[in-house]
């Protein structure tokens, strides 16, 4: 059975400070971290219009936004308009948009269709000295599968894909955790990105 007397305030004070020593001292040697898991050297970041190789309009624009609303919400950089004046500059080229049919009904019409696009994208530190013709881009991909036949869209499927494409890209923003790649087949190079 419990003991139902009241726990003196001695105790509760040695158990306090036991939780306060595990968070300050134990907690970290493992991996944790307070910090922003962002470059702390990074303050600004300049973001062009993203550019397109493909036919389908406003994809460019729509990309750009997007990117610059997850940047501010997400991350601790500030988007600037000057790109001189900016810590890091964030390149991006659309090289394919892409809308396939998967299943046609028995009328030869789309039943189930997929949007995809793939980006080229190079985030270079303006104060590294390097030349953005220097690094080879990162591609990042992203594909959604809507349906015509219940009222989903062209459109909305695209919105969809360049959300996705945002939010990768400013997850590849992340400082790695150790001095390793940050993400799959991709190094880290003064700062910036680019692929093996």
């Amino acid at each position: 059975m419990k003991d139902s007397l009241p726990k003196s305030p001695r105790s509760i004070a040695f158990r306090l400070a036991l939780r306060l020593a595990f968070c300050l001292f134990i907690a970290p040697g493992c991996g944790y971290s307070l910090r922003p898991p962002y470059q702390k050297e990074i303050k600004t970041v300049y973001v062009p219009m993203a550019r397109s190789i493909t036919f389908r309009k406003e994809l460019n624009t729509q990309l750009t936004e997007a990117v610059i609303k997850e940047i501010e919400q997400r991350t601790p950089f500030k988007v600037v308009q000057d790109p001189d004046g900016a810590d890091a500059r964030l390149e991006m080229r659309i090289v394919l948009d892409d809308k396939n049919m998967i299943v046609e009904n028995p009328q030869n019409l789309p039943r189930n269709l997929t949007a995809a696009m793939n980006v080229e994208a190079k985030f270079i530190p303006n104060n590294a000295g390097i030349n953005s013709d220097e690094i080879t881009p990162v591609i990042i991909s992203a594909v959604d599968y809507f349906n015509p036949e219940i009222g989903e869209g062209t459109l909305a499927a695209f919105q969809k894909v360049i959300a996705d494409i945002a939010t990768q890209l400013v997850d590849m923003m992340e400082a790695p955790w150790d001095s390793g790649p940050g993400i799959a087949q991709v190094k880290k190079k003064g700062g910036g990105w680019y692929q093996q």
